[in-house]
């Protein structure tokens, strides 16, 4: 949802997925769900959509891809989380590149919060 008109759109269905999600799912599973469904060269192309639009790089990440994948992960959810950074809207075209998320994974006091 774009509470702005102007709000600039950039395609990416990872930082689409997580911006979604951010606020019904927990940190951690947000992170295990993208490292098993997304590519290691997905994330790291999610990582400099971020950079570029939060005007400094993600630290590079040493180790097997996985270990790779989860820290780059766990960083570009830091700045999805971030109030103080003012990030575009993250679209999705390819909704088959959108991981299914269960409900065991869903935050139920996120959940209920937003209900009330």
């Amino acid at each position: 949802m774009m509470s702005d008109d102007n709000a600039e759109l950039v395609r990416n269905e990872l930082l689409c997925f997580l911006q979604q999600k951010s606020k019904s799912v927990a940190f951690d599973d947000l992170v295990k769900i993208c490292c098993d469904f997304y590519t290691t060269d997905e994330i790291v192309n999610a990582g400099g959509v971020i950079s570029k639009n939060v005007q400094h790089r993600l630290p590079p990440h040493r180790g097997t891809d996985r270990e790779k994948s989860k820290k780059t992960v766990t960083d570009i959810l830091k700045c999805i989380l971030d109030p103080q950074l003012s990030l575009p809207q993250f679209c999705c075209i390819n909704l088959a590149r959108m991981p299914p998320v269960t409900a065991e994974h869903v935050d139920v006091a996120a959940m209920w919060l937003e209900i009330s």
